[in-house]
């Protein structure tokens, strides 16, 4: 006769465990030479001087801070194609927020939704990436052997 029981032995396998999507909030910044970072998921990260791309699972957003370059937006736009054909297989969708647009688009209100409903954003807060290191003049020495 046989008993079926609750229980057994651990496996020695492995379990696959399903990845779970981890939202992420980027900023492009600079004026000639573009800087791409990670910055904590949070509404005090964003600021109106600088673009941010927030990749959410289902869309991939850009965020246009009012007072960025034209030079940050382009690269913020090149950031977004790769993060969608590398990560995203091509598949999801990409939404542009103009920071001071706060229209009724779905785009704008889920965007602001995801950061806890629109609020004011605050000041740009100097940080090391920020400063421009000073040039100093160039010298020329002349050194002879004779």
């Amino acid at each position: 006769m046989y008993y079926t029981l609750e229980g057994g032995v651990v496996s020695g396998f492995k379990t696959v465990e399903e990845e779970v999507f981890e939202t992420q909030l980027y900023t492009c910044k600079g004026k000639r030479a573009i800087r791409f970072k990670q910055v904590p998921f949070a509404r005090s990260s964003l600021n109106h001087d600088d673009v941010f791309i927030l990749d959410t699972e289902e869309k991939i957003y850009q965020f246009n801070g009012a007072n960025s370059n034209i030079q940050e937006r382009a690269k913020a736009l090149e950031v977004v194609q790769y993060l969608k054909d590398k990560y995203h297989e091509g598949t999801c969708d990409v939404a542009i927020v103009d920071d001071g647009k706060l229209d009724t688009e779905s785009d704008s209100g889920a965007f602001w939704v995801l950061f806890g409903g629109f609020a004011p954003i605050g000041r740009k807060v100097a940080n090391d990436d920020d400063i421009v290191p000073k040039l100093t003049p160039r010298k020329l020495y002349w050194y002879s052997s004779s």
